[in-house]
């Protein structure tokens, strides 16, 4: 993300400093670390519960409907990887807009192009990181902690701006893709309707917390005000309720996949959703 003016070294070769921060209390500082290590952990344990039994215990089951394999991708993705993670929201929409469109033909469609998929959102970050590659990275101190700043290469070259870009992007396939799809289920059977609005809803309710977050971006590409410091706070606690939110908002709406999770007896079979068989 780019930082203040203020807090930028002179130039890409002057000297910066690093001072300590006094002005926080580590007391409040330290609760604020444990608050989010109190949220985080449990929402990494859930991760890896889901991961086990999408790729493992279950995996003949799940990897079969390739909604579930985006799923796992966006679980494995490191948050930090934000370009990647909207990238795996589009691909989503996508995924549900097409096992509408074409329910018989929508397994081998995604078999064939899952592996371009995997391409496009490993090489995705870098269609926006690249100028922080080539340019000064600094430390910044914010909130008691620190953060990493860059003096740009290019000036026209925001990285704000080019998340900006994504994150509208994005909002539109998803907004386009969720509408064809609700238009599309009433027309499906009763069966595939359910399994259908189960994912459906799922996915809406994901993007919805993408929203709150592309908010943010267009804050920093058109606002720079004295509660910078207050909103780029807010963006890592937005970013932080995705991530407990994701896995959660599945089990809620799967209770196949959340008894399997957490071990109730439960034997239904899942349905691969456009197979042959729907």
């Amino acid at each position: 993300m780019d930082s203040p003016d203020i807090l930028k070294p002179a130039s890409v070769d002057a000297p910066f400093f690093i001072d300590c921060d006094t002005s926080y209390d580590s007391t409040i500082e330290f609760s604020k670390y444990l608050c989010q290590v109190i949220y985080l952990v449990p929402a990494l344990i859930l991760h890896l519960a889901l991961l086990r039994v999408l790729l493992y215990t279950h995996r003949k089951e799940y990897l079969d409907n390739s909604y579930f394999f985006i799923f796992s991708m966006d679980c494995v993705v490191p948050y930090y990887l934000r370009v990647a993670k909207l990238c795996i929201q589009i691909f989503a929409t996508i995924n549900r807009m097409t096992c509408v469109l074409s329910p018989l033909g929508y397994s081998r469609m995604w078999k064939c192009f899952t592996p371009f998929m995997v391409v496009i959102v490993v090489l995705s970050p870098f269609t926006v990181i690249w100028n922080i590659l080539i340019s000064r990275p600094f430390v910044i101190n914010i909130y008691g902690g620190i953060s990493f700043g860059y003096l740009r290469r290019f000036e026209w070259a925001s990285l704000s701006l080019f998340f900006l870009i994504i994150h509208l992007v994005s909002i539109l396939i998803t907004l386009i893709s969720t509408a064809i799809t609700l238009t599309y289920l009433c027309r499906l059977s009763e069966r595939i309707k359910s399994i259908e609005r189960t994912l459906c809803s799922t996915s809406i309710c994901i993007s919805v917390c993408f929203i709150l977050n592309s908010c943010f971006q267009i804050y920093f590409v058109f606002v720079r005000d004295k509660y910078f410091k207050t909103v780029y706070a807010f963006q890592y606690i937005a970013f932080d309720i995705l991530i407990l939110a994701t896995p959660m908002i599945l089990l809620i709406y799967s209770k196949q996949l959340r008894s399997q999770v957490f071990g109730f007896c439960h034997k239904a079979r899942v349905i691969s959703v456009g197979s042959g068989t729907s």
